[in-house]
């Protein structure tokens, strides 16, 4: 049971670097901050926590995994064209990781 959550985890992160490995049709702009695309990343994070955490089933491990992961994601996107590192998306994807770490302790799923 605890592979398959790890498969699970390694798939849904396979599936967000492969979304992220688009490249845009116009220059991202990332002086400000964009609550949509905020959300989005915060969504899109916090089920990477919930997967990472039932694998792991340990907090600390869950959430360095999780915000590592989402810094190698914005630095991959860094050489990608018209594509950016964004320190405000990956603050998203910090708070996403540990809302889903949180909510999956939570429901003791």
């Amino acid at each position: 049971m605890k592979i398959n959550s790890w498969i699970l985890a390694l798939a849904y992160m396979c599936l967000i670097f492969i979304l992220s490995s688009f490249p845009l049709e116009f220059p991202e702009v990332v002086d400000k901050l964009d609550p949509t695309k905020f959300s989005l990343h915060v969504v899109e994070y916090s089920i990477l926590g919930l997967l990472l955490f039932k694998a792991s089933r340990n907090f600390k491990a869950s959430t360095f995994v999780g915000m590592a992961y989402g810094l190698s994601d914005e630095i991959h996107q860094y050489f990608l064209p018209f594509r950016t590192f964004s320190l405000f998306d990956w603050l998203a994807d910090i708070i996403g990781v540990i809302l889903g770490v949180l909510i999956f302790m939570k429901l003791k799923l």
